[in-house]
């Protein structure tokens, strides 16, 4: 009986066992969420190589040979050759950056040391650098290369003359490559650079604009204080805080081992500052086109209106007489620019001629003044166009006013001669006018000049 206790006994705490066996299996199974699997010894600790592998490096899209842009195809067009040469210029300070930091692009496209060609975080934030680098020397390079619009289509080719085919777009790319480029200078390359960046920001940045006063902060830190906008001892103190080294000057970091002078924080102010100073330019050369492109609108439209006016004046020659008394001569005796004694088709379109002859003595003096330098766009044949195409149009009006305040003194245009010299006069006198237009455009010009200081 005992026995049979104890083999009772034992089926009991088996089936027991197999039941909380079961329970165990429902609580760890795949369809259970409430728990976590257990993890292997494996999954706590990583393989080395596991711990230790680094993100796949970033990779060039483009080599930066396929980027060159060839400037021998650009001749006649002297801003193309000299924006092709300032982005092949990029092209090799980025290589030269390269080499100097102790890397290498490789033939995939990623960069890495020069010694073992391993990567590093350094190296793949660099390879992004250069990356946008080649996209903006590539876009630029893509607008050199743009045809030109055909005459056909006359909207996109009074378009591509009137923004000589793309010149701001080019430019942009430009500024946008030069400024990154900033970024991969070591300490040295960046003192270096630093008298053209504070000379752009001099011409394109007022004083007490925010990049400049970054500017003079940098400067007194790298030690380049003479270089500073402000040499007084009070902003000098205001923007430098004291530190370690002499004059406050900045002691250098200490680099990690494969770490390069590269891509640090003064590299991206400098950058920064640079690329609100082209922004600031480009912004003011935009300007100066906008404003030839208004003058030509002008232009047209003064145009059209002469035409319509000497038009007038051939179909109905005396609704629109430029005839004036006749000095000494009979009563009602009238004297025509002509020479005739009653209006006739060819007055108006003679005076309109005058006009156009005092008109572009004035225009003659636009276009030989001196302009600031440095400036692509040149609005000084739109200005000489709107004065001769105003020229008529005052000389004819002109005329008519004047005949009708001098009905009491004859003399004054009495004559032949007379009225073909008013008509000079008259068409010089649109200077009057114009001299708004002249005084404005003065103005973008200075503002648009690297060699204007900014107000």
């Amino acid at each position: 009986m005992a026995g049979d206790d104890n083999s009772s006994a034992n089926q009991t705490s088996a089936s027991d066992t197999v039941k909380a066996e079961e329970e165990g299996a429902e609580q760890t199974s795949p369809e259970n969420d409430t728990l976590e699997p257990i993890a292997s010894p494996e999954q706590h600790n990583p393989p080395p190589e596991a711990t230790l592998s680094a993100p796949a490096p970033a990779k060039l899209r483009r080599s930066l040979d396929e980027c060159r842009v060839d400037v021998t195809v650009y001749k006649g067009s002297p801003w193309k050759i000299a924006v092709a040469e300032r982005l092949n210029r990029v092209l090799e300070d980025v290589r030269r950056a390269v080499a100097t930091a102790g890397w290498t692009i490789a033939a995939d496209g990623t960069i890495v040391s020069a010694t073992d060609g391993g990567t590093t975080a350094q190296m793949r934030e660099a390879a992004a650098v250069v990356d946008g680098i080649a996209s903006s020397v590539a876009n630029g390079k893509a607008v050199l290369e743009s045809p030109a619009p055909r005459i056909g289509n006359f909207t996109n080719w009074l378009n591509g003359r009137l923004t000589q085919n793309g010149l701001m777009s080019a430019y942009r790319c430009l500024h946008s490559a030069e400024a990154a480029a900033i970024l991969l200078l070591n300490t040295d390359g960046l003192v270096a650079a630093m008298p053209g960046i504070s000379q752009k920001v001099s011409a394109f940045l007022p004083q007490d604009d925010a990049n400049s006063v970054a500017l003079d902060a940098l400067l007194a830190t790298i030690g380049l204080p003479g270089l500073m906008r402000s040499n007084s001892a009070q902003h000098t103190a205001a923007v430098v805080a004291p530190g370690p080294a002499a004059g406050g000057v900045q002691p250098k970091a200490q680099l990690q081992p494969g770490q390069a002078d590269v891509l640090g924080k003064d590299q991206e102010t400098a950058a920064g500052i640079l690329k609100a100073a082209c922004d600031s330019e480009d912004r003011q050369q935009q300007a100066v086109q906008d404003f030839r492109g208004t003058l030509y609108g002008l232009f047209l439209g003064s145009v059209l209106l002469a035409i319509l006016v000497v038009i007038a004046g051939v179909l109905w020659p005396h609704s629109l007489s430029l005839c004036v008394p006749l000095a000494g001569g009979k009563a009602n005796a009238l004297i025509c620019p002509t020479g005739g004694a009653k209006a006739s088709p060819g007055d108006v379109p003679l005076i309109a001629l005058m006009g156009v002859l005092g008109a572009a003595i004035s225009a003659g003096q636009v276009l030989a003044s001196p302009k600031p330098s440095g400036v692509p766009y040149s609005p000084s044949v739109a200005q000489g166009l709107v004065k001769t195409a105003l020229g008529p149009l005052i000389a004819v009006l002109g005329i008519i006013v004047a005949s009708s305040l001098l009905t009491g003194h004859p003399g004054i245009l009495g004559s032949r001669a007379a009225l073909l010299t008013a008509g000079v006069v008259f068409g010089y006198s649109q200077q009057v006018l114009t001299r708004l237009i002249d005084s404005k455009a003065t103005s973008l010009l200075q503002a648009a000049s690297p060699a204007t200081p900014a107000g």
